[in-house]
C-alpha cells in the first residue's frame, strides 16, 4: 500500500488531500473471496474546511478492480461535509455513488447510499 498526504490552504481555509493505492493478491484463503487474480484499488478524497475547525466539505474518488474475470470494476464517488456542533460531538452527511461492472451485476438496483451519522465521545 502507498499513502500520500497534503496539507495546506486556500483562501486561508483548510485544505487538505489524501491519495491511496493498494494491491492485494488472490489466494484460495482469501478472507474477502478473491481468489482467481490480483486485486488493486486506488481512492483520493479533498476535503476543504469551508469554516475552519465546524464544517469541512470533502469529495473522494475510489476505483477498485476486485481481481476477478468478470464483474471486477467497483468505483464510486463520495459528497459529504462533516460538522462540529460541539466538542466531541459531529455530525456528517455524505452520498455515494458507485458504477462499474461489479456494481451493475448485483442482484439489486442499489447503487447509491445516503447517510446521516453521529458521533459523540466523552
Amino acid at each position: 500500500v502507498m499513502d500520500a498526504q497534503a496539507m495546506g490552504s486556500v483562501r486561508d481555509l483548510p485544505l487538505s488531500l489524501y491519495a491511496s493505492y493498494g494491491q492485494a493478491e488472490g489466494t484460495l484463503d482469501s478472507l474477502w473471496g478473491y481468489q482467481d487474480g490480483n486485486a488493486s484499488a486506488f481512492a483520493i478524497l479533498g476535503q476543504l474546511g469551508v469554516l475552519p475547525n465546524r464544517l469541512n466539505l470533502y469529495l473522494a474518488y475510489r476505483t477498485l478492480d476486485n481481481g476477478q474475470d468478470i464483474n471486477n470494476r467497483l468505483n464510486a464517488f463520495t459528497l459529504g461535509a462533516n460538522f462540529l456542533l460541539a466538542q466531541n460531538i459531529r455530525f456528517e452527511l455524505y452520498h455515494v455513488i458507485e458504477s462499474g461492472s461489479g456494481v451493475d451485476a448485483r442482484p439489486t438496483d442499489q447503487d447509491n447510499l445516503t447517510m446521516l451519522q453521529l458521533f459523540v465521545g466523552f
